[in-house]
């Protein structure tokens, strides 16, 4: 009997090791595994937050880019300064004895530009008169009104001499008044 409970505590013995073996080693990796399951559950529903997420990013992105669409075409920007020289230089027209005879800018005083309100903008009131053609007052006018800068027309008076030999074009002697709209910088007080 003696062999046989030998065999039986080393058949136990090999048992219990084999378990305890299986435990040691398998045990781990089923955690492992266990904790992979549950981040792989949490990165997909990190996934399915970040496909909301970029759905909502690219619904901002077009919303920006027609905010500056509108910009672009509706929106005029107010500088610091009128900067006449380079609005008479953009304005000028050819003075060609054809279609222009004659072409002078004239600046005023700078008011407020919105009168009766507390603004900083100014307008600087400044008279483009005109011995030309039509044609030519009416692009002077388009000219302002598609500049980038706000330029606002404030006043268009023409008159026209007919000459009476012929169907020659008319030329007229025009006054455009335009406001060109600035907001200079605040002057601290006290410098």
């Amino acid at each position: 009997m003696n062999d046989r409970k030998h065999l039986m505590i080393a058949l136990a013995g090999g048992v219990l090791v084999l378990v305890l073996g299986g435990v040691l080693l398998v045990w781990p990796n089923y955690r492992e595994a266990r904790a992979i399951r549950a981040e792989v559950v949490e990165l997909r529903g990190k996934i399915s937050g970040l496909a909301g997420q970029t759905g909502a990013v690219e619904q901002l992105a077009d919303e920006l880019e027609a905010a500056r669409c509108r910009m672009a075409e509706e929106l005029k920007l107010v500088p610091e300064s009128p900067d006449v020289a380079d609005l008479m230089r953009k304005l000028s027209l050819p003075v060609d004895g054809r279609t222009v005879l004659d072409q002078t800018f004239t600046a005023g005083k700078p008011c407020d530009a919105v009168l009766g309100e507390d603004f900083n903008e100014r307008a600087l009131p400044l008279t483009v008169d005109m011995e030309a053609t039509f044609d030519s007052v009416f692009a002077l006018i388009c000219a302002a009104e598609r500049m980038d800068r706000l330029v606002r027309v404030a006043s268009v008076r023409m008159a026209a001499e007919r000459p009476a030999d012929g169907p020659e074009v008319p030329m007229l002697t025009a006054s455009v008044g335009l406001e060109v709209v600035y907001d200079p910088p605040a002057v601290e007080e006290g410098s």
